[in-house]
């Protein structure tokens, strides 16, 4: 087990990614195997609870019972508390194959993910929950299918659904398969069929995925918005086989859901666009094809597509914040609110963005 400690407690700038790592004598004799590497990292935060250490145990111990072999686990503990950090890791001293992270300054939850897939070596990468659990042949059958399938981006298997004691809630009818279709059609595809993005936890082709733009990271349904722009760079395709188990951790009201979605991926100083959050990810949608590699023919079909996904499956809602947002904004003006110079940019963005769907939804 190695240890590194992303930042010290005095250091107030974002962390950097850890480049440069030694691998362990292990996973240097597993790669000569010939097998390709695969990094998974697994974001974790607060688990001492007894219920939610469990949990980790759990998650933890389905990634080592994995019948690939030739595998890199990076823990990256996002600035939890003294307890937390000391369990974790005399649970993985002595894992020869896993890297143990803490950070002194807690990241944002769409950066942290970035900062892990920054540290990945391999040729595949997996993103992980501390709390879901995977079948010990989850990595063993995609990359299996991967190394046959060049083209394809992103593997995910079926996901079932389970409660904090693991039994069955539901299995997730969520198939999509974009192989033999052009970039376009493939992030068409992709967008209408989208919905929990259990896609996020199959197994990513590293390369095709870092060429995804990070920088639309804050934003609601940034993982919607990540994995359309991924269709771009290759297929997403789904084996027709239960490997993925994915908990629900959390039980709250409809209410308290769109609040969490709302303001947990936006930073503080984006509060006016936390005021237009679903125009907002529509709008990094036709950002994200607008600086693609298509033809102008392409993206005069997709950005309008864009806009007819997003109206048919949340018109009502992009309706309510443009009118919510044009009342602040009369509100802003007849009452003379002086605002900060950031606030006056972003104020500047959400009113450019609801201006631009201000006639289609009015």
């Amino acid at each position: 087990m190695q240890f590194q400690e992303s930042m010290s407690a005095a250091d107030d700038r974002e962390p950097k990614p850890l480049v440069s790592r030694v691998a362990s004598d292990d996973n240097e004799g597993r790669a000569s195997v010939g097998k390709p590497l695969v990094s998974v990292g697994m974001g974790t935060y607060r688990v001492s609870s007894p219920e939610k250490w469990e949990w980790f145990c759990k998650a933890l111990g389905s990634l080592l019972a994995q019948t690939y072999e030739n595998i890199e686990i990076t823990i990256s503990d996002n600035n939890s508390d003294a307890a937390t950090f000391s369990k974790i890791r005399e649970r993985v001293e002595g894992l020869p194959n896993v890297t143990m992270i803490q950070h002194c300054r807690t990241l944002h939850p769409a950066m942290h993910g970035q900062y892990l897939l920054q540290l990945a070596r391999g040729k595949y990468f997996m993103l992980v929950a501390d709390h879901d659990m995977h079948d010990p042949r989850f990595v063993e059958k995609l990359v299996d299918f991967m190394e046959r399938e060049p083209g394809v981006a992103l593997a995910y298997p079926r996901t079932r659904l389970i409660g904090p004691d693991d039994t069955e809630i539901k299995v997730f009818d969520d198939p999509l398969d974009t192989r033999g279709l052009s970039a376009c059609q493939r992030y068409s595809k992709t967008m209408w069929t989208l919905l929990t993005c259990n896609q996020m936890y199959g197994l990513f082709r590293s390369e095709d995925l870092l060429k995804t733009d990070c920088t639309r990271l804050f934003v609601r349904g940034c993982d919607h918005v990540l994995l359309a722009e991924l269709a771009l760079q290759g297929a997403i395709t789904q084996l027709d086989e239960i490997l993925f188990f994915r908990r629900q951790n959390r039980t709250e009201s409809a209410a308290e859901w769109e609040e969490r979605n709302r303001d947990g991926l936006l930073r503080k100083e984006d509060g006016f666009l936390k005021s237009i959050s679903i125009c907002h990810m529509v709008w990094s949608h036709m950002v994200s094809v607008e600086m693609a590699d298509l033809s102008p023919e392409e993206k005069k079909t997709l950005l309008p597509d864009i806009v007819k996904c997003f109206a048919s499956k949340f018109g009502g809602q992009m309706c309510r914040e443009i009118n919510e947002f044009t009342e602040t904004s009369k509100r802003l003006q007849d009452g003379n609110t002086r605002l900060s110079p950031t606030q006056r940019v972003k104020f500047a963005e959400a009113n450019a963005i609801v201006d631009l769907f201000r006639g289609v939804f009015q």
